[in-house]
């Protein structure tokens, strides 16, 4: 029931478009207008679109071989990558029906291509780029129930979207990810991260007393920039 116009508050924002006809009412055009303006006023922080992740959902939970890996840590891995970075923006959906209409309202008010199609046939499974900054090892091959370290297949189960992909109308780009069955013109997941972020360039190693200072520094200036915050 609220509107939120301030996501500078949030450390994360998530937009999960989980309904059919009740996701373009008045507060939730609105939140879809405060998203948009809060990434347009950022300068376009970085993007990552995941057309699989609801149809795979059910899947997540408590599957492991002992690796740690499993859709979670893939999803964690988002995260991560976006923080590296300063930031941005996670736009994760379903199948190309009533279910993309919100997130879609928010990818025209930012200047990305929609979410589209509807893919729902075997194999199930998208095949993932083992070079993308997004990529962890481990990842959930054909059965969901098993994993097999060093696959590169995420679990692509049910009904799942097409992501846009390439020259968007904002000038940015989505570089592909993971692709639906293995077909390089399905694109489950994109991002307009290409290659590591700057922070993560070889540098010199300080003497050790130094790095303990840079390290207690770091700590101090992490725990000031998250007071306060959602």
């Amino acid at each position: 029931s609220s509107v939120y116009n301030d996501y500078d508050n949030f450390d994360q924002i998530w937009v999960y478009d989980l309904s059919s006809d009740t996701d373009v009412y008045a507060n939730q055009m609105a939140n879809y207008n405060a998203i948009a303006n809060w990434y347009n006023d950022k300068g376009k922080p970085h993007i990552i679109a995941d057309g699989r992740i609801l149809g795979s959902s059910s899947n997540w939970t408590s599957r492991t071989n002992g690796t740690g890996h499993s859709e979670e840590a893939w999803i964690q891995n988002y995260a991560i990558q976006l923080d590296l970075r300063g930031g941005g923006l996670v736009l994760a959906t379903d199948q190309a029906t009533a279910f993309t209409r919100g997130i879609n309202e928010i990818n025209s008010l930012i200047g990305i291509n929609p979410f589209t199609n509807f893919w729902y046939q075997e194999p199930y499974e998208a095949s993932v780029d083992s070079g993308s900054e997004l990529y962890i090892d481990g990842l959930v091959a054909r059965d969901p129930l098993y994993f097999a370290p060093g696959e590169t297949c995420l679990n692509d189960n049910s009904s799942t979207s097409d992501v846009p992909y390439g020259l968007q109308s904002n000038g940015e780009i989505l570089y592909p990810v993971a692709f639906h069955g293995g077909d390089i013109t399905r694109v489950a997941i994109s991002t307009t991260i290409d290659g590591p972020p700057p922070q993560a360039e070889s540098v010199p190693a300080p003497p050790a007393v130094a790095l303990l200072g840079i390290a207690a520094a770091g700590i101090f200036a992490a725990r000031r920039r998250k007071a306060g915050q959602v």
